[in-house]
């Protein structure tokens, strides 16, 4: 402003007659300076201080000078500003050293104005440090502003790129899950694929952001089921695919849950097994089981129906006041045998249901599932009597002579088998109720130690290792949970009993029976129950390393069992406790006329093998005390042949294999049954390739099957009359050429 001792501040202001008409904005309504307008009219200012005007020699860069002069320096620093001046076509500016006198100190320049007019008006207008600094400090900010919208662009760049690659279609979906689907699965996957536009417009819609109705057409439903259920990752990666236009997992839960779970067979789960079997690139085996479960007696009105009342599946719609109340369900369980899963396919609403009702809805669930091409192979029911009464309807014999534990359904044959869970529970209740056994030995099994251990445990507040507690030994109101049972009658309750004996506790003197039978029970429930591969000792399942030893471990517990008796003599297999016990095995008549026809085999043997230290130890003089060599005692007349107990075990399978298939033997399962009996009693005397200790009996090869059949029913045994029978079977064993 050129007045003595005035300096302007960031609050000073100057009206708009201090500046050309140049120095506005045009176009706009409200008057708008330009970044580079400079105030230039001061009317009626005298005491303004005129300024000498001074000179000024432009030094011309050139590219021989060695230092930068001052003036390169700024013009360097202004051309942004000399830029931008060009651009605007209009330099207002003053000229103190032209017009000394002049009342109006400025000149405006135009674009054609010489570099030194220009030169000399930016360099009066020179900036001062804070300028400079805030200049500075805006260039970074722009430059950092810069980078990041760099980065952005092409990280949008690339989010386009990777957009165009992603599947749009559904027929691409598939081709892409074409190498991670089975040829059936694709199959199936594709028939789902009625109409692909209903996903593509929800697609579409949800991108544009409108609504989507929250009811999802048929075709989406039936593709999101079909493809969940074949793989749940693929389909994950195809709802991500289409901005999860595709129903919720959740929302698939809930569909599934929607179907008809009326009392029968369940229609839903024959449907899935019958797809799985389809997918399937083998045959699939299941074992179907069977239990009952209490349920409270209720009646309840839906509005619709009335529920609580004994239901096999058929609708009741006004039931009568005599209608008797529902207090168990009955229901199938299927478990895949070589693959892992189960499904229930049915239940039944039952108030106490008879062994030949039980023994039709098992035909009947067989049967269904034949139909959707899995094979049933076992059946699998705990010890109550009503399911040996189904039992014995389904065409099986549980008594202890003549044990039958297959039975046929179509072309199925099915064989049943106790629950081991159910029978270590009775085996327990037998124990607890009558509470004391005899052995063989006549030495007392009691359930008094037992007592007596919990007893100790209880007053020290400690327990030897073992899980035994009050709910152990009254576990009337606990029937149900194995748990108790398997923890009573464990190995660390036996060890706890040793350790107060070696302590002398008072009353753990005599222990070592209770001991004995709880450790047999144990091991025997391991075996039964084994599942695990990783498992060690008798909780792995049966391997061809393991089963030698297993083998000898059952039959030591068979011939404990065979010995256990009640008080008054009675034998427990023969009790009304005999279920947890007694076990399938061949009857004592079967297998005395075995032995007979063992002595046959070694006479035939003999005959083949010109080996005399074999041929000695095929007879058995130790068998002169056997009661299953009755029947050749009382037929010897001094020529026939005592077999060793090898011969008698090969010929004991051999006649399980022949009441398992009810018809001719074949040569293949005669090779496997040489290749798993071996020999545990003949000396080590040959060399290799021959029969030696321990070896199979694969030298024992027949040169052709026997021919012989058994009548499933005969009516000599009806009547009473076992000679004709008998004499059946001597003479078809006789008349063959040979057996092995």
């Amino acid at each position: 402003m050129r007045r003595d001792d005035w300096t302007p501040s960031k609050f000073s202001r100057l009206c708009s007659l201090h500046f050309e008409p140049c120095c506005y904005r045009e176009g706009l309504d409200k008057k708008i300076l330009h970044s580079y307008a400079v105030p230039t009219i001061f009317t009626n200012q005298p005491t303004i201080k005129e300024k000498i005007p001074v000179k000024r020699r432009i030094i011309m860069k050139t590219a021989s000078t060695a230092s930068t002069s001052a003036v390169d320096e700024f013009k360097e620093n202004i051309k942004p500003i000399k830029r931008k001046v060009v651009e605007e076509e209009c330099y207002p500016i003053t000229s103190s050293a032209v017009a000394s006198t002049s009342t109006t100190p400025f000149i405006s320049l135009c674009a054609d104005t010489s570099e030194v007019a220009r030169l000399q008006y930016t360099t009066e207008r020179l900036p001062g440090t804070r300028d400079v600094n805030s200049l500075k400090k805006q260039l970074a900010h722009y430059k950092t502003l810069a980078e990041r919208r760099g980065r952005k662009l092409k990280n949008l760049q690339r989010k386009q790129q990777r957009t165009a690659k992603k599947i749009v279609n559904l027929e691409t979906i598939i081709k892409d899950l074409k190498s991670k689907l089975e040829g059936e699965q694709l199959i199936m996957l594709q028939s789902s694929m009625s109409l692909d536009n209903k996903i593509l417009s929800r697609y579409i819609m949800k991108s544009q952001g409108y609504s989507l109705s929250k009811e999802y057409p048929i075709e989406i439903k039936k593709f999101a089921l079909t493809l969940q259920f074949l793989s749940p990752k693929a389909y994950e990666h195809v709802r991500n695919s289409f901005n999860t236009v595709l129903p919720h997992p959740k929302t698939l839960s809930r569909w599934y849950k929607s179907v008809d779970c009326q009392p029968g067979f369940t229609t839903e789960s024959l449907e899935t097994i019958k797809v799985r079997c389809k997918l399937a690139k083998k045959k699939l085996y299941a074992s179907l089981s069977i239990d009952e479960m209490a349920i409270r007696k209720h009646v309840q009105w839906d509005g619709t129906k009335c529920h609580g009342y004994v239901d096999f599946g058929a609708a009741i719609d006004s039931p009568s006041d005599d209608s008797p109340l529902a207090t168990e369900v009955l229901v199938f369980m299927v478990t895949c045998i070589n693959e892992a899963w189960k499904i229930p396919v049915g239940y039944f609403l039952i108030n106490g249901l008879s062994g030949s009702q039980k023994a039709n809805l098992v035909t009947q669930s067989i049967r269904l599932l034949s139909d959707t091409g899995i094979t049933v192979i076992s059946l699998t029911f705990d010890g109550a009597p009503a399911n040996a009464s189904m039992a014995a309807h389904l065409g099986c014999n549980l008594t202890e002579n003549e044990i039958v534990s297959n039975f046929r359904v179509g072309e199925n044959e099915v064989a049943i088998l106790y629950d081991p869970c159910h029978n270590i529970k009775l085996v327990r209740n037998a124990l607890g109720e009558k509470k004391s056994f005899l052995d063989k030995d006549n030495k007392e099994i009691s359930w008094v130690y037992l007592e007596k251990l919990q007893e100790v445990q209880s007053i020290n507040s400690l327990h030897a290792a073992n899980k035994i507690s009050a709910a152990h030994i009254d576990y009337h109101t606990q029937k149900m949970k194995v748990k108790l049972a398997t923890q009573l009658l464990s190995n660390s309750v036996a060890d706890a009993l040793i350790s107060c004996r070696n302590l002398n506790i008072e009353g753990f003197s005599d222990c070592e029976p209770t001991v004995k039978f709880i450790k047999h029970f144990n091991d025997l429930f391991d075996i039964l129950n084994s599942r695990n591969l990783a498992s060690h000792g008798y909780k792995k399942p049966l391997l061809a390393n393991n089963i030698t030893e297993i083998r000898n471990r059952l039959l030591e517990i068979d011939a404990y069992i065979d010995g256990l008796r009640l008080l008054d003599g009675t034998p427990l297999i023969k009790s009304r406790k005999k279920t947890g016990f007694l076990g399938p095995d061949l009857s004592e008549f079967s297998e005395m006329v075995i032995v007979y026809i063992a002595g046959y085999v070694v006479r035939k043997l003999k005959k083949i093998i010109l080996c005399e230290q074999c041929c000695k130890i095929f007879d058995n003089t130790a068998s002169e005390n056997h009661i299953s060599a009755n029947l050749i005692f009382t037929k010897n007349k001094g020529g026939l042949h005592i077999p060793s107990e090898d011969i008698i075990t090969i010929c004991k399978y051999s006649e399980k294999l022949f009441r398992h298939y009810l018809h001719i033997l074949g040569l293949a399962e005669l090779k496997y049954l040489v290749q798993i009996l071996h020999f545990y009693f003949l000396p080590a005397h040959h060399g290799y390739g021959t029969i030696r200790r321990g070896e199979n009996s694969r030298d024992l090869m027949p040169r052709r099957p026997t021919n012989r059949t058994i009548q499933k029913k005969r009516t000599d045994h009806a009547s009473g009359d076992c000679t004709g029978p008998l004499i059946m079977y001597l003479q078809q064993s006789a008349e063959a050429e040979s057996l092995f």
